[in-house]
């Protein structure tokens, strides 16, 4: 687990139990990170055991969950040990985050978690018809490719959580 400088409010840590992704996006911060410190390919999904009790070391922390991938590639197993982490260590908050928020259905998500979608606004706003089916969802927009006022969100947006962060 890292320190980090992701300008979200109260964020403190990033987790990274799973590595990897498959969505190859040109933008993508991740891979080029894991391109020059790593030999293995980005493209593989690694579980790194041991990391899983990384969130024993901290508490009353917020931490982004798999900032060096994404959980709709993670298989069903390596989900079940993360999300069972998250709900061990409690004092925790545990931010999730995909491109696809089909990835959040079907599991029982622990209170202290919430499951974020990236928009890039190339394409349509996915997460405004998974909103009231995800527990605690937030929304969050990299890198911008379009206009929200274009693609009039605005109004539908209100059960998400805003991570906005005023300077």
């Amino acid at each position: 687990m890292n320190r980090t400088t992701i300008d979200w409010p109260n964020l403190k840590y990033t987790w990274n139990p799973i590595t990897g992704c498959k969505n190859n996006c040109d933008y993508c911060y991740a891979r080029r990170i894991h391109e020059r410190f790593y030999k293995t390919s980005f493209r593989d999904i690694i579980c790194h055991e041991n990391r899983l009790n990384d969130p024993s070391k901290v508490n009353n922390s917020t931490i982004f969950v798999g900032s060096m991938s994404d959980i709709w590639f993670w298989n069903h197993e390596d989900k079940k040990k993360v999300i069972e982490i998250c709900e061990y260590y409690f004092g925790n908050t545990y931010m999730f985050l995909s491109k696809n928020p089909g990835s959040y259905i079907g599991i029982a998500w622990p209170k202290n978690t919430m499951q974020g979608v990236t928009e890039t606004l190339k394409s349509s706003i996915a997460l405004v018809h998974y909103r009231d089916i995800i527990p605690r969802p937030y929304f969050s927009v990299e890198p911008i490719m379009g206009s929200l006022l274009k693609k009039g969100i605005n109004n539908r947006l209100s059960k998400f959580t805003a991570l906005d962060n005023p300077r």
